[in-house]
């Protein structure tokens, strides 16, 4: 089991969101490790799904 990292900046996690797409892991399973290690109350899966979006469209 992974350590939890409370209170990250949101910036953070944008770059492991923005790592995770660049590798073409799903919108799901990006939420899924996301909230792994940061706890489900550091983003919302929809949050996750805007972010991969936007990253995709440039």
């Amino acid at each position: 089991m992974f350590k939890t990292i409370s209170s990250p900046a949101d910036c953070e996690i944008r770059a492991v969101i923005k790592f995770l797409n660049t590798r073409n892991d799903k919108a799901a399973e990006i939420y899924r490790q996301v909230t792994e290690v940061y706890g489900e109350q550091a983003i919302s899966d929809g949050m996750v799904r805007k972010w991969v979006r936007m990253f995709n469209a440039g």
